[in-house]
């Protein structure tokens, strides 16, 4: 009983909180539909809540991995990864050890290719959602960890059409990286992460951490 009333007084908490602090809707969507925007949209990480650190893309289904690399391999791969963090108590852990994987892609789906990654997918998976009343103008991330020579780890958002950022070297200390926004609508792929090579190799391990739209 002392449980079931912990439980209504915890949640009673949260709904009367979320008019009082529109921010938290954002970083709690699933609570309440606000449309308040905050200045930084947190899609991962910073927040350690009732909730802890989550996704928070407003989508049911947020994460959509590119391979079926990590079914076989389940320890690579982790949204509460407790091991590193830039900021709250984890980070997202990203490994491949080069191994070739099956395209969930539904162009090549089944097909075999030499990349591993994931998209953080927003709430709309269809047509897309609207980010313009945001007036968010960057896509922010921290990442540490270490490549093999030739492996390109490659950022990328829907807001930012036919912009990739590029990183062929990291170092093992945190590091921040941005991503001018160009598009406001339309928007499924809210930030997607992939570790790729022409040649098969070692992989790599990144830890990922703050992800946010910013002003």
């Amino acid at each position: 009983m002392k449980i079931i009333n912990l439980i209504t007084f915890s949640l009673f908490l949260i709904m009367s909180g979320c008019g009082k602090n529109p921010v938290k809707n954002l970083i709690f969507p699933y609570i309440n539909d606000s449309k308040t925007w905050g200045n930084e949209w947190i899609l991962y990480g910073g927040v350690d809540g009732l909730f802890g650190e989550d996704v928070r893309t407003k989508s049911w289904n947020p994460i959509w991995p590119f391979t079926d690399y990590w079914d076989k391999h389940p320890d690579e791969w982790s949204f509460d990864n407790t091991s590193e963090h830039h900021t709250g108590r984890t980070s997202i852990l990203m490994k491949w050890n080069g191994d070739r994987s099956k395209s969930y892609d539904p162009q090549t789906f089944g097909q075999e290719v030499n990349y591993v990654g994931f998209l953080l997918q927003s709430e709309d998976p269809t047509t897309g959602i609207d980010i313009s009343s945001g007036e968010y103008n960057y896509l922010k991330f921290w990442i540490k960890g270490n490549l093999t020579s030739g492996v390109i780890l490659e950022v990328k958002t829907d807001a930012s059409p036919g912009s990739i950022l590029k990183i062929p070297i990291l170092n093992n200390q945190w590091t921040e990286y941005k991503i001018m926004l160009t598009k406001r609508t339309d928007i499924i792929s809210m930030a997607s992460f992939s570790l790729s090579s022409v040649l098969q190799n070692n992989g790599g391990e990144v830890y990922i951490d703050d992800v946010r739209y910013t002003k």
